[in-house]
């Protein structure tokens, strides 16, 4: 509740607006042995799956639609694991596409090692996106593994790779 007036001076009590207008999250379907190094996005090869109870996200080829406009937070959680002795740095990539999935840039990406022991790694990241248009922006699940034969992905067990969105004000 907060204070309100009505412009005569009367003070009166109304709910405060503004909060979470609405949440989602996709998660990696199983877990993901990448096929080559360089920046790459979860598409039809691989499989995100909606476990979300809203009405303004879809997923169709791991690719992650929006069905309102708005003001959306993204926090991504990446977790990975060695698969052999090397070294491995990996960076977790929140991929934006402007043009209806035709091709995806960086949003937003952070860093993980995997060199030393512990053989495991978590990243988390977050971005703060405003949906212009619901058939021009979509978003991937995006990684860059410094070596794709050394690195995976968890899609099973916990914790899970997986996206979370929060809607946050209407455009």
């Amino acid at each position: 509740q907060v204070l309100k007036t009505d412009g005569s001076g009367n003070l009166g009590f109304a709910s405060a607006g503004g909060g979470m207008l609405g949440w989602g999250v996709v998660t990696l379907d199983g877990d993901l042995a990448l096929n080559s190094s360089g920046s790459q996005y979860i598409s039809s090869n691989q499989t995100a799956r909606n476990l979300s109870k809203s009405n303004f996200i879809s997923v169709s080829n791991g690719i992650i639609s929006f069905l309102e406009t708005g003001w959306y937070k993204i926090d991504y959680q990446i977790s990975l694991f060695r698969v052999s002795e090397n070294g491995e740095f990996v960076r977790g990539i929140i991929s934006r596409s402007t043009n209806g999935g035709s091709s995806f840039t960086d949003l937003a990406y952070s860093y993980a090692s995997v060199a030393d022991a512990p053989q495991e790694a978590n990243q988390y990241l977050s971005a703060i996106i405003d949906i212009e248009s619901t058939s021009a922006y979509k978003i991937a699940m995006g990684f860059a593994p410094e070596n794709a034969s050394r690195c995976k992905f968890v899609g099973t067990g916990m914790p899970v790779t997986a996206m979370f969105f929060t809607k946050l004000a209407e455009r």
